[in-house]
């Protein structure tokens, strides 16, 4: 059911594309008729080209942005680490009183 709904949809907008030149009965009418098709097809791939330029341009700032935050990831991960690491050895100075600290924070 679906194949033949989609066959009639297709065969229908044939129909429509060839019509206005069947009913024509000059040449010249339909070339005027292709020219004005073929103006249009090209107005709307040099839109779709601006939109495609546009949107590789925000792709590019997007991963530009996701390279920093993995950056600043990798660097908070490292600082985390580095504080764990402290405080596994700071047992035995809070046992005599002085205070752990821990690394800079890499954002601070």
């Amino acid at each position: 059911m679906q194949e033949i709904q989609t066959s009639s949809t297709s065969l229908i907008g044939i129909r429509d594309t060839l019509l206005p030149f069947n009913l024509l009965s000059s040449p010249v009418d339909q070339m005027t008729l292709l020219e004005k098709s073929l103006a249009r097809k090209e107005k709307s791939l040099a839109s779709s080209r601006g939109t495609l330029k546009s949107t590789k341009a925000s792709l590019l700032i997007a991963q530009g942005e996701l390279q920093s935050l993995q950056i600043e990831n990798d660097s908070l991960t490292q600082w985390l680490a580095d504080c764990m690491i402290s405080n596994l050895g700071g047992g035995e100075n809070l046992v005599r009183g002085q205070r752990v600290t821990n690394p800079p924070h890499p954002l601070d």
